[in-house]
């Protein structure tokens, strides 16, 4: 954290090279997950500029990107709050970095079950309400025949008028993000957005029991000396090449063509968009 910046006057803070300092140092903040960072500049700024309406509208874009690497230190109505009316920002997080379902998963790690099914009901009630634009064209509901703002909820009430009670949310995902008339019309930075939306999404309708909805890694030692990382319950990536362990591979239900060494296993999401384009071919 660079604590000059923390020096700047409030009139300083109105100068084009101070809002540049700041979003600059905003964005090392994010790609470093520098939650004490974050948590000084972000104070420093609502103390200079809360008072200052033209002040704030400038900053708080920054303040809410700034709190959503913090979001482990925030209370529960803070969260909530965070969520509903700015969640839109981390979607311009750099995704090789931190996506918006790393932000949620940051939340739950360290929560009993039981707290974390509760904080995903809140979570579900209060993104079905956030009216952030997430893309630029008006959407086509199937229920609906006037055109809709691009916001989350709508995205949401999109995606929801498709699911079916007993479809695997993997595979419903798969299907919406393939067939969609509104999801095709997008560029692909769109698309991306709508994929990384829905995710965040089925994880947070999804019982913190099952494995794809774990906020943590699961890393296993296994006997014959090989690590593997479970994640979102669909993958197993190997940190040390796979031993011919007849055991292992049944008890992860392995198929003898998908062993691999150092390689992530596609999930079923992939392989059915994987298919869909051989078929759009």
């Amino acid at each position: 954290m660079n604590e000059q910046l923390l020096k700047f006057t409030t009139n300083q803070l109105a100068d084009n090279s101070a809002i540049a300092d700041i979003q600059k140092e905003t964005n090392k903040i994010i790609r470093r997950f520098d939650v004490k960072g974050a948590s000084q500049l972000s104070r420093f700024l609502r103390s200079k500029i809360l008072d200052n309406s033209l002040l704030f509208k400038i900053y708080e874009d920054i303040i809410a990107s700034l709190d959503f690497i913090r979001i482990g230190l925030l209370d529960e109505n803070q969260t909530l709050e965070l969520i509903k009316n700015y969640f839109i920002v981390t979607f311009s997080f750099p995704s090789d970095i931190l996506t918006p379902l790393d932000i949620i998963k940051r939340k739950l790690i360290g929560l009993s079950l039981i707290d974390q099914e509760l904080l995903r009901e809140k979570i579900n009630k209060v993104i079905k309400h956030n009216n952030n634009l997430l893309t630029k064209e008006k959407l086509v509901l199937s229920n609906k025949e006037e055109k809709l703002d691009p916001t989350i909820a709508n995205w949401l009430l999109d995606y929801d008028l498709r699911l079916t009670g007993t479809q695997d949310r993997s595979l419903a995902r798969a299907e919406y993000l393939t067939n969609s008339s509104n999801v095709a019309s997008l560029v692909k930075e769109e698309k991306d957005k709508v994929k990384q939306l829905i995710k965040v999404y089925d994880f947070i309708n999804t019982s913190s029991l099952i494995p794809s909805a774990w906020p943590e890694d699961l890393i296993i030692n296994w006997e014959n000396g090989c690590r593997f990382i479970i994640s979102e319950g669909e993958t197993v990536v190997s940190l040390s090449p796979i031993k011919e362990d007849a055991s292992f591979l049944n008890d992860f239900k392995f198929k003898e063509e998908e062993k691999v060494n150092n390689k992530k296993i596609k999930s079923l999401e992939e392989k059915y968009l994987e298919e869909s384009d051989l078929n759009n071919e």
